[in-house]
């Protein structure tokens, strides 16, 4: 990762969930972590950081804002799936918000929460952004 960083720093980085499913290139999954970590220490001081709350891994890096089902800037709540889309809430700044997406599975709100979360960094709308997860055209299969 030092390589990526090296060429490109980032105005935001996303911290979703470290998965030792992530370990190509690394011996040990203590040494994934550190280099995840090392990431922080090696940005800009402009570069905005946003850690997912609900990741035991992330406890002490230093983000700006926070995601996760418990706690952080950004909260998600009360997934409900069917067959042709999965829904949700999200909390920000003590406003919920109805997520509706096609992308199926409780296990995508997590990371889609966290993309919301830059969208927001970047100055999006909330409903600009919520809008585009309703409409979003999935490839075939998915």
């Amino acid at each position: 990762m030092k390589v990526q960083t090296d060429i490109v720093e980032p105005d935001v980085v996303l911290f979703t969930t470290l998965s030792p499913s992530h370990l190509e290139g690394f011996n040990t999954v203590q040494e994934y972590y550190d280099e995840k970590r090392k990431i922080l220490s090696r940005k800009k001081k402009k570069t905005y950081a946003i850690g997912n709350k609900d990741d035991i891994h992330q406890v002490d890096f230093s983000c700006q804002t926070w995601y996760g089902s418990e706690g952080g800037e950004l909260i998600f709540s009360d997934i409900h799936e069917s067959i042709d889309k999965t829904i949700a809430s999200i909390t920000s700044k003590n406003q919920k918000y109805p997520l509706e997406t096609p992308i199926l599975g409780q296990h995508h709100i997590g990371l889609i929460t966290g993309a919301i979360s830059v969208a927001l960094q970047m100055k999006m709308e909330m409903s600009t952004i919520l809008q585009a997860l309703v409409t979003i055209d999935l490839p075939n299969g998915r």
